[in-house]
C-alpha cells in the first residue's frame, strides 16, 4: 500500500530532475499541439493543476468560508491534487518511458505494473480528475432524520452537510462501531470485509472523503483460482488489468467507523449521530414524516426531509409502500433453488510464498449445483477472511461437522492447498460457528421516494437495490445513489421554495435511479443462474470480445464494475450482444447445414455419375 499511495501523490511533491524531464519531453511529443504546455514553458500537468485550484483560491481568497469551514476546503485541494491511482490517459502514449509490459491489448494497464513503473504526471490529466462536491450555502429543511447509520447512511448525513444543511440526524440501530485505529481490527471475526472498486471510489472522492478511507483498505490486484481438478496443485494467478481503479478491502464495519470520525471531526456542528436507536413507526403528511424512536432520551422528530438507509428489508420502505398508492414497491426475483446456498467464515494466516493482494478463489465439486466454494480477501493488518460457500442441505458442512477434527479432515479433503494457512484454533471455531444466510434479491420500484408540499422521504442503498455479495456492487451502488441525489436536490433546487425543491429533488431522484436499481438486480440475477444464465454468456462474450473487440462489450460483469457506466446501459448493451452473437450463431449453423446438404448432393451425384 505504501507504494501504491506514493504512486498516487509523488507528482506532486517529487523534485522535477533528469529523469523526470525526459518523461515530460516524450510526453509532450505525444500531445496534440493545443494541450502542451505554453509560452512560459509550464507543463501541462501543473497548468492542470492550477485550473483545479483556482476555484479554490478564490473561496478563500473571497472569504466564503469562514476559519472553521477552511480544513474543508483545504481537503478539497488535495483531493483535487491527489486525483486517483488509474487516471484515464491512454498508457501507450507513455509506454515508450518503460513500461511496455504494463499495457494490456486494449490499452488497459496492470495495476501493479503502473506502481512498478511509477509513471509519470502525464496520468494526472486533468479531464480524468474527480470533481470534488462544493461546500454549499445552501437553506435546508429544518429537521433532517437519515434511518441507518451504516456506509450508506453516513455518507447521505456528509453529503448534505457539504450543501450547508443542519440539524441532521442519524439514527442508528447498532453500538458504536471502535475507532478505526482499534487493535479490534486486527481481528477479522469483527466484520466482514468488503471491495470498493471505480464507483465506490469515485463517489468517496467526491464527498471529499477517499483519503480519509483509503488508509486503512488493502488493494487487490488479481486473483488466484483452482479449478476443481486441480484442487491440490498451483493456483493460476490472473493479475488485474484495464481498470482505472483497483479494488480496495476494507472491513464493512470500519468503513462505516472511517465515515463516522469524518463527521465528527468535520460535520460535528451540522450532524448528531444517535446510536442503539431504531425507528419504530414512520407516519407521512404531505410528504413530511413523523417518526418515534426507540430511545425515550431520543425525541421524536417531524422531519420534512428522511433518507432510508436502514438497509434490507426496510421499515421506512415498507411504511412508505402502504401510503404510495404502489408507485414505492418492493420486487422480489425468484430464488434459483439449485444454486441455494450459505456460508462460513475461517481466518487464514499468509504464509511465505503467499501474496497479500490477491482474491483466492477455488471451488470443490464438478458442478455449480452443490459446489463448495472458497474466497478469500486480504486484511490491512495482515492475513485473510475465506467465505465458504456450500449448499443449506450439505451435510459435510453442517451435521457432521462438529469438532476441530472434523473441520480438518473437510478442508484436507475439499481445499488442501489451504491447510499450511489455517490456525489451529480455526478448526474448532469453524465447527462451531451456524451457517449464515445471503440476502434475497430484490428492488424498488417504479418510485424511490415519497414527497408532498411538505418534504420528502428518499430511499437508498439496500433498501432499494439488495443483491448478494458476489462481485462487490452492493455498497459501491449504495455510494453512487448518494452522488446521484446529491445532482437531483442541484435539479430540484432550479424550482419553487425550499420544500418544494426537496420534492423536486426527490422525484429527479427516482426518475435517475429506479431504472438503475432494477437494471442491477436483474442482471446480478443472473449471475445466480445456471449454465445457460450465467457460464455460457460469459464464455461468448470472452471470445466475441476477442475476435470483434470494436462491436462486442466485454462481459456483464466487467461492465458492471466499470464506473463509466451505468446499469441500464449495460442492460442494454448486453442483450444487443446477445441478439447480435445469436443471429450469428445460428446463421454459422444454417450455413454449415447447407454446406453439408450441398456437400452430400455433389458426392451423391458423383457417384452416380462414376457408377454404371
Amino acid at each position: 500500500m505504501r507504494l501504491l499511495e506514493g504512486f498516487v501523490t509523488a507528482p506532486a511533491c517529487r523534485p522535477y530532475g533528469a529523469r523526470n524531464a525526459r518523461r515530460e519531453f516524450v510526453q509532450r511529443q505525444h500531445r496534440p499541439a493545443a494541450s502542451r504546455g505554453g509560452a512560459q514553458g509550464r507543463p501541462r500537468s501543473q497548468r492542470a493543476r492550477t485550473a483545479f485550484l483556482a476555484p479554490v483560491h478564490a473561496q478563500l481568497k473571497d472569504g466564503k468560508h469562514g476559519e472553521a469551514d477552511q480544513p474543508l476546503v483545504k481537503e478539497d485541494a488535495r483531493a483535487r491534487l491527489n486525483l486517483r491511482a488509474m487516471a484515464e490517459t491512454d498508457f501507450k502514449k507513455v509506454g515508450g518511458v518503460g513500461a511496455p509490459n504494463a499495457i494490456d491489448s486494449q490499452g488497459g494497464m496492470n495495476v501493479r505494473d503502473a506502481v512498478k513503473y511509477d509513471l509519470p504526471d502525464a496520468v494526472y490529466d486533468a479531464e480524468a480528475a474527480v470533481e470534488v462536491l462544493p461546500c454549499l450555502q445552501e437553506a435546508g429543511p429544518s429537521q433532517t432524520v437519515i434511518v441507518g447509520g451504516g456506509p450508506a447512511g453516513c455518507a447521505a448525513a456528509i453529503m448534505l452537510a457539504r450543501r450547508g444543511w443542519e440539524n441532521i440526524h442519524i439514527w442508528e440501530r447498532l453500538q458504536s462501531p471502535p475507532s478505526p485505529d482499534a487493535a479490534e481490527w486486527g481481528n477479522p471475526d469483527r466484520s466482514y470485509n468488503i471491495g470498493i472498486g471505480g464507483r465506490g471510489q469515485v463517489s468517496l472522492l467526491k464527498l471529499g472523503c477517499w483519503n480519509a478511507v483509503k488508509k486503512y483498505c488493502v488493494g487487490v490486484y488479481g486473483r488466484m483460482d483452482w479449478s476443481p481438478e486441480n484442487s491440490g496443485g498451483a493456483g493460476v494467478v490472473t493479475e488485474a488489468s484495464g481498470r482505472r481503479y483497483p479494488t480496495m478491502v476494507i472491513p464493512r464495519d470500519r468503513l462505516q467507523s472511517v465515515l463516522l470520525r469524518e463527521i465528527a471531526n468535520h460535520y460535528n456542528k451540522q450532524i448528531t449521530v444517535s446510536f442503539e436507536t431504531e425507528c419504530t413507526s414512520a407516519s407521512f403528511k404531505s410528504g413530511a414524516a413523523l417518526l418515534k424512536s426507540s430511545r425515550p432520551e431520543v425525541p421524536d422528530v417531524d422531519a420534512q426531509f428522511v433518507v432510508a438507509a436502514d438497509g434490507i428489508r426496510s421499515r421506512l420502505v415498507q411504511e412508505a409502500s402502504r401510503v404510495s398508492d404502489g408507485r414505492l414497491g418492493v420486487t422480489t426475483l425468484p430464488e434459483n433453488e439449485k444454486r441455494s446456498v450459505v456460508y462460513k467464515t475461517i481466518n487464514l494466516e499468509l504464509q511465505p510464498g503467499w501474496r497479500g493482494d490477491l482474491n483466492y478463489s477455488a471451488r470443490s465439486g464438478e458442478s455449480l449445483e452443490g459446489a463448495v466454494t472458497l474466497e478469500a480477501l486480504p486484511c490491512l493488518d495482515g492475513g485473510l477472511v475465506a467465505v465458504i460457500l456450500f449448499s443449506p442441505g450439505d451435510a459435510r458442512l453442517t451435521t457432521d461437522l462438529n469438532t476441530a477434527d472434523d473441520t480438518r479432515a473437510l478442508f484436507q479433503s475439499l481445499f488442501p492447498q489451504f491447510t499450511p494457512l489455517i490456525p489451529e484454533a480455526e478448526y474448532a471455531k469453524f465447527a462451531a460457528k451456524s451457517p449464515s444466510g445471503l440476502p434475497r434479491f430484490t428492488y424498488a420500484s417504479p418510485d424511490l421516494h415519497l414527497a408532498g408540499d411538505q418534504g420528502a422521504t428518499v430511499c437508498v442503498g439496500d433498501a432499494i437495490h439488495t443483491v448478494k455479495p458476489y462481485f462487490g456492487l452492493g455498497v459501491n451502488s449504495a455510494f453512487e445513489d448518494i452522488i446521484t441525489l446529491h445532482h437531483s436536490l442541484d435539479h430540484g433546487a432550479q424550482g419553487g421554495d425550499s420544500l418544494q425543491h426537496f420534492a423536486l429533488g426527490a422525484e429527479e431522484y427516482s426518475k435517475r435511479r429506479g431504472k438503475e436499481a432494477k437494471a442491477l438486480v436483474e442482471m446480478s440475477r443472473q449471475f445466480d443462474g445456471d449454465f445457460l444464465e450465467f457460464v455460457l454468456p460469459l464464455i461468448l462474450d470472452g471470445i466475441f470480445s476477442k475476435i470483434a473487440p470494436s462491436i462486442f462489450a466485454p462481459n456483464a460483469i466487467r461492465m458492471l464494475q466499470n464506473e463509466q457506466y451505468l446499469f441500464t446501459q449495460v442492460q442494454g448493451r448486453k442483450r444487443q450482444d446477445r441478439a447480435l452473437q445469436i443471429s450469428i450463431l445460428v446463421s454459422i449453423s444454417v450455413a454449415l447445414v447447407a454446406l453439408g446438404k450441398h456437400t452430400i448432393d455433389f458426392l451423391t451425384a458423383t457417384n452416380a455419375s462414376i457408377l454404371p
